[in-house]
């Protein structure tokens, strides 16, 4: 026997059975019609710039998302893994000096990696500091972490760690992140 299942307009789930031969099954339980159950409801026009709401979180104190101060910002996955690194936004910037720091821990769950931050400056004008950029295995990081290539990732800074680095101590930042 062969099931064959197909996704029609409206989320309607179809599914049918075929004896080996191509005929079609025509016992009643497997044919019909059932409605898919989206993860996420669909997006408000208005809401779509706003990244929290493409952000897909099941850990039990996502309700804290919603209340957020400067300590957090979003990027989506995919876009990391394609520019190998991350792009700290400027934003985030003015609260958090990142250009300091020479690493950032990333957290999730039981998962921790220690990534490169680094400094780049424009070509054209050496005296204009654009990005702060955080190089490291992200696609590493993301499969230990089962995150999805389309993910909305929410990085929020925790607290510095201080790492003692020969004769002076080193300050690290940690980001949680769902």
């Amino acid at each position: 026997m062969i099931v064959v299942f197909t996704k029609e307009q409206n989320t309607q789930f179809w599914m049918m059975a075929f004896n080996g031969n191509g005929s079609p099954h025509t016992n009643s339980h497997y044919f019909g019609a059932t409605t898919l159950h989206p993860i996420q409801p669909q997006i408000p026009f208005e809401d779509k710039d706003d990244d929290r709401m493409h952000h897909i979180c099941h850990w039990p104190a996502h309700r804290d998302h919603f209340h957020e101060s400067e300590d957090t910002f979003y990027k989506r996955y995919s876009y990391i893994v394609v520019m190998k690194r991350l792009t700290i936004p400027a934003d985030f910037l003015v609260h958090h000096p990142m250009h300091m720091y020479r690493h950032a821990v990333m957290k999730h769950q039981n998962v921790e990696y220690t990534m490169t931050v680094k400094m780049e400056s424009h070509k054209e004008d050496p005296d204009r500091t654009n990005h702060i950029n955080v190089f490291g295995e992200w696609r590493e990081f993301a499969t230990a972490c089962r995150f999805d290539y389309e993910k909305m990732i929410r990085f929020r800074y925790m607290y510095l760690l201080n790492d003692v680095v020969g004769p002076a101590i080193e300050q690290i930042p940690v980001f949680h992140l769902c």
